[in-house]
């Protein structure tokens, strides 16, 4: 009897913390640990044990930088969570939206640093249900799972077994936020969650990125936003030695970039007028005024408008200027130029609000034309999906949407290897299966770079290998509303094994264009298959840098590639769209008949008419390019209408 009464002694850990206080509540294998808004969160991690609840109080902020530690030798869960009923909240499986925010309890940083941090070698700890804010002037990461720097530089020393489940993660709506998740850990799953608001000028921003763990990851129906790569394995090295992500698997997330991005962050002040009047000491003349306006953003960089109308006032015996204008109300300040001849500004002055008082007696901010404003900042926009490293990926059943050309050519696709700090040579990016997604309003499609091309050649990358296509739909690709390079695929510095097999792909530019010499010899992509697939010739279809359409670029670039079943649609006057350019087995048809196959293609109906001749025409004798039938299924799940918001709850984005 004592050996029992002991033991349940050492079992006996229920507690509730209130007001800061632990004290026994009920006996069990685990404790339930209530953490109301006035308590420490921190102790309350520092005191769970594996199995263990933490259940934080529903609309409390907790303010600090949070530290997973390592709790030992286990594989029981500590979860961390909202304490609001389950019956009010998404169940599991299901996508968190921020209508559910006033439900949450909030976690934020106070400073630069990540709110929440796993320790090294931390494991076995699951976040529920919680909302993360910004951090202070949206640096870093908002959560870091394990570290990308040289403290982290054995794999025992990676965190592992890490769980988020239906999370807000939302950088700051005005000046955004560095990125949403680091991560940089092993056995790591990121599900049901929704990240925004990642965004930033003249610096990548990433909804998720890591490069210093070993993986496997699962990233299941989530919605990734982010103005650089909304998901990306890859940009910097990593710092354990020998080491590549590895068994990533992508599935069922909408990745996306909201389209008013393409748009200035700030509007121009407008109007400007001018008055003058003699209680000053401006010499007599005429001035010429232009205002900005200005904001800082994430990482303290600045946000610029365009320049406002300019306006000319005169001072006819000298005085002052009073300047009146309707300005952004994001905007932090305004920069007023001032010149004495029109177009020829030569000094600023700051101002608040919507007004400036130039007495002549003002000392300028600085000395500066402003030349170098020109078109308004826009959020730094590149792809939405980049593996820079990865062994084994599956890129299964998502919705990627919305990208154009700004600070990159607009794919919205990458399988690019990057030795990024010319220290990891053993880096590559090998068997990906990218299949069953929807890929749509894009400045162009896919890149498939053979080896990194920014460093020398005895310290690039290995080759890229074993990349597969298969059963996706690519449309609204390099049009005028999503400006970019229009090519369906890019193939650089010669790939090994491609395969672009039953795809449906309506595009604006080549549907394959390679290139790349390496030592004067061209990079050649070996075993390239091209088979079943609708794509669009346009003017050049499958080309290479040097070498004129069809044959010259396949012998070239392409030798021995399999390229059969395909469905081409040639431009009125596309002489180069010809079967004697081409392997055999292939068909060419007028772009009007060959839109005519689909049941409504103006509307983004790509499923085949019931008469279309390319129902059994592919080489495996069935329809020829993607089944969209199944696809818009998967278009359907992804992308959700947001749920109907509880009684109650307000709105909050």
């Amino acid at each position: 009897m004592a050996g029992l009464a002991g033991r349940a002694t050492l079992r006996a850990r229920a507690a509730f913390i209130v007001c800061g206080c632990l004290a026994a509540a009920s006996w069990a294998d685990a404790a339930t640990i209530r953490v109301a808004a006035v308590a420490s969160l921190q102790a309350a991690i520092d005191a769970a044990q594996p199995g263990d609840q933490i259940l934080l109080q529903a609309g409390a902020t907790f303010t600090g930088n949070f530290m997973l530690p390592n709790k030992g030798a286990t594989t029981s869960f500590i979860t961390i969570r909202s304490d609001a009923a389950d019956s009010s909240l998404p169940p599991a499986g299901t996508r968190i939206t921020p209508v559910f925010a006033p439900r949450l309890a909030t976690v934020r940083s106070p400073n630069t640093m990540s709110a929440l941090t796993a320790a090294p070698g931390a494991h076995h700890w699951r976040l529920q249900l919680l909302q993360f804010r910004a951090n202070a002037r949206g640096f870093g990461d908002v959560v870091a799972l394990g570290s990308g720097g040289s403290d982290q530089s054995t794999l025992a020393s990676v965190p592992h077994d890490l769980a988020l489940e239906r999370l807000l993660i939302l950088g700051d709506p005005v000046i955004g936020q560095k990125r949403g998740v680091g991560l940089n850990s092993a056995s790591t799953t990121i599900r049901d969650c929704y990240i925004a608001d990642i965004k930033g000028v003249g610096f990548d921003a990433q909804a998720i990125a890591g490069w210093n763990g070993p993986g496997p990851f699962v990233v299941v129906n989530n919605y990734l936003e982010a103005s650089g790569e909304n998901f990306m394995l890859g940009g910097a090295s990593p710092k354990i030695a020998n080491m590549i992500p590895g068994q990533l698997t992508f599935t069922g997330n909408h990745v996306s970039k909201p389209a008013s991005w393409k748009q200035g962050i700030l509007t121009t002040p407008s109007p400007v007028a001018g008055a003058s009047d003699s209680l000053g000491a401006l010499p007599a003349g005429t001035y010429y005024y232009v205002v900005v306006a200005a904001l800082p953003t994430a990482q303290d960089t600045w946000a610029w408008s365009g320049k406002s109308t300019e306006v000319a006032v005169s001072v006819p015996t000298g005085g002052r200027v009073t300047l009146t204008w309707t300005g952004d109300p994001k905007a932090k300040s305004f920069r007023v130029y001032r010149g004495t001849a029109s177009g020829a500004q030569d000094r600023f002055f700051d101002a608040t609000g919507g007004s400036f008082v130039d007495t002549g007696s003002v000392t300028p901010t600085g000395l500066d034309s402003g030349s170098w404003l020109g078109q308004p900042t826009r959020w730094s926009v590149k792809n939405l999906f980049e593996l820079k490293e990865v062994d084994h990926a599956l890129v299964d059943g998502n919705v990627f949407e919305n990208v154009w050309q700004e600070s990159q050519s607009g794919y919205a696709i990458l399988f690019t290897p990057r030795n990024q700090d010319n220290t990891s040579p053993w880096i590559y990016v090998r068997d990906v299966t990218f299949s069953n997604n929807v890929i749509r309003h894009a400045g162009a499609g896919v890149q498939v770079l053979g080896y990194d091309d920014q460093v020398t050649a005895t310290t690039s990358s290995q080759q890229t290998q074993r990349i597969r296509l298969v059963n996706n739909l690519f449309w609204d690709v390099g049009t005028p509303d999503y400006s970019g390079a229009g090519r369906f695929l890019l193939l650089a510095h010669g790939p090994s094994d491609v395969t672009v097999d039953h795809n449906t792909i309506v595009q604006g530019g080549d549907a394959v264009y390679a290139y790349g010499k390496s030592n004067g010899v061209t990079d050649t992509a070996a075993t390239f298959v091209f088979t079943n697939n609708l794509v669009k010739h346009n003017t050049y279809g499958i080309n290479g840098d040097g070498q004129s359409t069809g044959w010259a670029a396949i012998n070239a670039y392409l030798p021995g590639a399999v390229i059969s079943g395909n469905a081409f649609a040639c431009p009125v006057g596309g002489s180069a769209c010809s079967a004697t350019r081409y392997p055999g087995g292939n068909i060419f048809s007028t772009e009007a008949d060959w839109l005519a196959q689909f049941v409504d293609a103006a509307r983004g109906d790509f499923r085949l008419t019931s008469g279309s001749r390319y129902r059994t025409a592919a080489v495996d004798g069935g329809a020829i390019g993607a089944d969209i039938e199944a696809l818009s299924g998967v278009t359907q799940a992804v992308i959700r209408v947001r749920p109907i918001a509880p009684a109650g709850i307000k709105v909050i984005r």
